[in-house]
Formats: structure tokens, sequence, C-alpha cells
């Protein structure tokens, strides 16, 4: 298999997995950053890449403080490595494009997949054939944690995200973000900011593996300066705060424009505040959909975000 080297009895048993494991750690340089990116603890990595080095007889690993970094010896194994890992992709990305009937997993945010995914891809059917869609709400913090142990081939997200070269990200429109209270709120339609900063805001908060966290409402006033109110997950959730108390709420307008439609919130508009736009992106994993797909639903993206 390696020329040049003595592998150990048990080196048939060397798993694709923890090559890509330990490809992924010599580009990061970092046993932690790496654990958080995959969803996992780092006394497990080191334990895989220790698995690793007794299978193939070498030591992969320099240790030092400003992270780890490839031995000579593993350096000369990249070649083989990175093969192994192009091929077992490429099967895998073959192997769904030819299926019979395509299942691919789309990730996003709650109020993007409740809002946004179901009328592209009720458009998509129309343009395709033999593709279903599984539509899964995660946490942006977890976007890349969860696609890189394959829990997803398709993710719409905004701001650049550290995806690896196996997947492709395009910019797909701006979403914007505004103030909004309930219908009857005595608050003005155009208050100062001293003004709005009396009154609580519903905040977003998800859970992850480190418990309950705060998300990012993209409020041009930061929490700290703020009245925190209550707490949800979703901006559907936070919508309904709002039109049933005296919160305020900085929220996507792609799910208040319905409620304000029908007079059940109001847009706030305070001076000297800066247009709140967030750029949306489409990312997908390049083994899994084809081209074609990709574009398609780009161009579906855009002109519903436009």
């Amino acid at each position: 298999m390696f020329v040049g080297m003595e592998l150990n009895k048990s080196s048939n048993d060397i798993k694709i997995k923890d090559i890509q494991i330990y490809l992924e750690l010599i580009k990061t340089r970092s046993i932690r950053e790496l654990s958080r990116r995959l969803n996992t603890t780092p006394g497990q990595i080191s334990k895989t890449i220790k698995s690793l080095e007794y299978k193939l007889g070498v030591t992969l690993l320099n240790r030092s403080v400003s992270g780890v970094a490839a031995t000579a010896e593993a350096r000369a194994l990249f070649p083989y490595f990175e093969t192994i890992r192009d091929v077992q992709l490429q099967l895998q990305g073959e192997l769904k494009k030819n299926s019979s009937e395509q299942l691919l997993s789309f990730a996003s945010t709650s109020f993007t997949t409740t809002h946004l995914l179901p009328k592209i891809l009720e458009e998509f059917e129309h343009i395709t054939q033999r593709t279903r869609f599984r539509m899964i709400d995660i946490p942006p913090s977890q976007f890349t944690s969860v696609g890189l142990r394959n829990g997803f081939q398709l993710c719409i997200h905004s701001g650049v995200l550290d995806w690896p070269r196996t997947w492709t990200s395009v910019k797909i429109g701006k979403m914007r973000w505004s103030l909004y209270c309930s219908a009857n709120h005595e608050i003005s339609s155009k208050p100062k900011e001293s003004t709005i900063l009396k009154y609580p805001f519903v905040y977003p908060v998800y859970w992850s593996t480190e418990g309950v966290r705060f998300g990012n409402d993209g409020c041009p006033v930061s929490i700290k300066k703020r009245i925190l109110g209550h707490e949800t997950s979703t901006a559907t959730g936070a919508v309904e705060v709002v039109r049933q108390s005296d919160h305020l709420g900085f929220l996507p307008d792609l799910v208040a424009r319905e409620w304000e439609k029908f007079g059940e919130i109001r847009k706030l508009h305070v001076p000297k505040w800066k247009t709140v736009d967030r750029q949306m992106y489409l990312t997908v994993k390049n083994d899994v959909i084809k081209q074609a797909t990709f574009k398609k639903l780009a161009v579906l993206l855009q002109k519903h975000l436009a």
C-alpha cells in the first residue's frame, strides 16, 4: 500500500474517516478547534490520531504552542491520503447522483426553512424530477460542524463561513432586518434611540452542546445597552411575543412582513440607524450536487430574495 513503510497488522482496519479527520486537523492546526467544528471532544480527536499512528506505524503530528503540524513522515503520505479521500468522496457523489430518486438535506435557520425554502422547492419540482428535499433547522454556529459530518448537502446562511474546498458557496442576495413593535404599541413610528431603550427586547437563543447560547439579531444597539425581555429560539416565536406584548424585536422582514400586512405588527424607523442587510449564501457539497442543480437553486433563491 505505502512504499517503504512497515504497516502494523491492524493496518487493514484503517478508516477513510480517520484520514479525513487527520487532513482537517492539519488544516485547522488545532485539536480543540477541530473538535468544536465536528461537535466532538478533543480527547476523541486525539484518540483517532493515535489509532491512525499505530496502524500506520509512523508519528503523524508535531505539537507546539502554536498548534499541531504534520511530521516529515506524514507529509510523505499526503498524496496517498488525499487520493483515498478524493476517490471516496467521488464514489459517494456518483452513487447519489445516479440514484433513481435523490434525497437532499437542506440546512438553514428555522425562519428560512419556514418562509423561504418551501416557495423555491415548489418551483424547483417543475424543473427537475426524482429529487426530494429534507429541510433541517440548525443554529448558525453549527452549520460547518454538521456539514463536515455529512449531516446535509445544501445550506443557506448569512455571512462567509469557513467551508473546506469540497464545498462551494455563491451569493444569492441580501436579507433585511428591521425593528418591529405591536400594532397598538404606544411608541411612535419614528422613535428616538433613547426611547426604544426604555422597552424590553425579545432576544434569540439556541441550544448547543454547551447549553443555551445567545444568538445575534443584528440590531444596531448592542445587547448590553438593551433591556432583555423574553427569549425564543425561533423568529416566528419572536413575532408572536412582539405582537402580544410591549416588547420590541429586531426581526427579518421575510418573517415579519406577513404579520405587518395583516396589521398585527408595525415597523419602526429609528433616525440615524443604517439599514441592516445581511448577505445570504447558498453553499453545496461539490461531490453530491450537480452543477446544473446548484445553478437552478441559486437563481430561484435570488429571485425570491430580490
